[in-house]
């Protein structure tokens, strides 16, 4: 099993996606829905992501950014 992508990495890919890379688009579609799924569903959160305040803020950034340039 591969180490998950750190919360900046996967982030990383929404800026990019935001600056029209295509590429990077499908990717970030993927993860927002990740982490939308699992703010719907705090139990899905490991302690670690728990404890961790910026993930959650990232989270929301993200989603925030991605409705504005999706929807």
């Amino acid at each position: 099993m591969g180490k998950r992508p750190t919360q900046e990495f996967r982030l990383g890919f929404c800026e990019r996606a935001l600056l029209g890379e295509q590429k990077y688009q499908e990717v970030c579609r993927k993860e927002i829905k990740g982490i939308l799924k699992k703010m719907a569903e705090p139990k899905l959160f490991s302690k670690e992501e728990q404890n961790n305040a910026n993930y959650i803020k990232g989270a929301r950034t993200a989603r925030a950014a991605i409705k504005q340039a999706y929807f």
